[in-house]
């Protein structure tokens, strides 16, 4: 299970399956064909916050694409 960033070339074209963080299933995920040597689209950024001891803190997260045929 290999994760792509946006923005990425792949060297072989196929079709990509947008997922979480850290390659887990999205509710709606956006799937998309990219031919070869071509660049994966960009991806909006999101921010969460994280609670710990009492304290906020704001993290930017993104999603990451995954090739279709490694997403169960």
């Amino acid at each position: 299970m290999r994760l792509y960033r946006s923005g990425e070339v792949v060297e072989k074209g196929g079709k990509f399956i947008e997922v979480g963080h850290g390659g887990g299933k999205l509710k709606n995920a956006r799937i998309v064909e990219v031919k070869d040597n071509e660049a994966l689209p960009e991806l909006k950024p999101y921010e969460i916050t994280i609670e710990y001891k009492g304290e906020k803190r704001k993290r930017t997260r993104q999603h990451k694409w995954m090739r279709l045929t490694d997403h169960q």
